[in-house]
């Protein structure tokens, strides 16, 4: 064992988390309400089917929103491990479990596979910082530094014997 603690790269915190959920609320609201006066005005109106279509944008964009409001957690790692900090509970994965680390909106947000299942899934969303594209070169140094890490704990994971019992 090392003599000193490993030093944990935390992303964005906790509450930053719990802050940019409340963000993203507010706008899931803003966009629902958009959603109402459009179906509001169409029933005012003689073209009832064809401003129905136009709901299709709304509805997408609050799909992904909640979809991101749901899956957005607050992440740090360290040499061995990747920690995921839930309201209750943190999970630790291992991170040899990791798969790929990519990109997945402009916003910055990024999403972790993992080979194995955890109470949360097979993916984790995290963003780096709140303020991405302003301070993105040193959040990508972060997140290549989470993807070397694994990419080395998978080097370095003991294969299981092929006459081991398993559960």
């Amino acid at each position: 064992m090392p003599s000193k603690a490993a030093q944990k790269i935390t992303f964005i915190s906790f509450g930053k988390v719990k802050l940019y959920k409340v963000w993203l609320l507010i706008l899931i609201i803003l966009m629902t309400a958009f959603g109402a006066f459009v179906i509001f005005r169409t029933f005012h109106r003689s073209s009832f089917p064809l401003d129905l279509i136009n709901l299709w944008l709304p509805g997408l964009i609050i799909y992904r929103l909640w979809k991101l409001y749901l899956g957005v957690k607050a992440v740090e790692f360290d040499q061995e491990f990747l920690y995921v900090t839930q309201p209750d509970y943190e999970i630790i994965v291992p991170l040899e479990n990791i798969k790929k680390v990519e990109i997945k909106s402009l916003t910055g947000v990024y999403k972790i596979e993992l080979y194995d299942m955890i109470q949360s899934g097979n993916e984790i969303f995290f963003m780096p910082s709140l303020i991405y594209p302003l301070d993105y070169s040193k959040q990508d140094d972060k997140v290549n530094l989470l993807r070397s890490y694994a990419w080395k704990a998978r080097q370095n994971m003991q294969p299981i014997p092929k006459n081991a019992l398993t559960s």
